[in-house]
């Protein structure tokens, strides 16, 4: 094997297309339906320690037109899998990204430092990807609203009470505001900006 195939990134999806399709689809029954896990099976090999779905997020959300933020615990073959699948502009300033991608969210900056959008353009709000230890339904926090048939317990593990706290104080915002996608292993939990979660 040369050095150039010793650096080369891990490969993206195994079937851009179908599998780009699949993770969308899950994105977006995330997002539609807050608190509802969904399984992520696209194919891919993300190199550690970016598990299977927060991998796929980024190879379906991620383009030439998404400054993204990158956790500074990201090592370089991470950093350089981004890039050489997706083209996405590294943002080195959270209110300049349009996503974020965070593996250590005991230590992320605080939500409010990301962009908000603007009452005008409020989909121009930072996007997070969160990877988190364990996403639990049944026990944790209440969340309610747009989406959700009563109230929906979500367990969130990993995040600090700071980040609820934070989040719920932007309440006022709408609609601008931040969404949010957690995931663990091959699984993802939507958390839209109009979602109250109860602190």
């Amino acid at each position: 094997m040369s050095a150039l195939q010793a650096r080369a990134p891990a490969p993206g999806f195994q079937a851009p297309v179908a599998d780009s399709q699949i993770a969308f689809r899950a994105l977006l029954g995330a997002l539609s339906s807050p608190g509802r896990m969904e399984a992520i099976s696209a194919s891919h090999e993300a190199p550690a320690p970016i598990g299977p779905a927060l991998g796929a997020a980024c190879l379906t959300l991620l383009d030439y037109d998404t400054p993204v933020w990158l956790d500074p615990v990201l090592g370089p073959e991470v950093i350089a899998w981004i890039a050489f699948h997706t083209g996405a502009p590294v943002a080195f300033a959270p209110e300049r990204s349009a996503f974020a991608v965070i593996l250590s969210p005991g230590s992320m900056p605080p939500i409010d430092s990301f962009a908000l959008g603007t009452d005008e353009a409020p989909e121009t709000g930072t996007t997070l990807l969160v990877q988190v230890p364990d996403l639990r339904e049944g026990r944790g926090l209440h969340w309610s609203g747009p989406g959700i048939a009563g109230r929906r317990a979500v367990g969130i593990e990993g995040m600090t009470p700071g980040f609820w706290a934070r989040r719920h104080g932007m309440g006022d915002l709408a609609p601008r505001g931040i969404d949010v996608f957690f995931f663990a292993g091959n699984r993802v939990v939507g958390l839209p900006r109009t979602t109250r979660v109860e602190v």
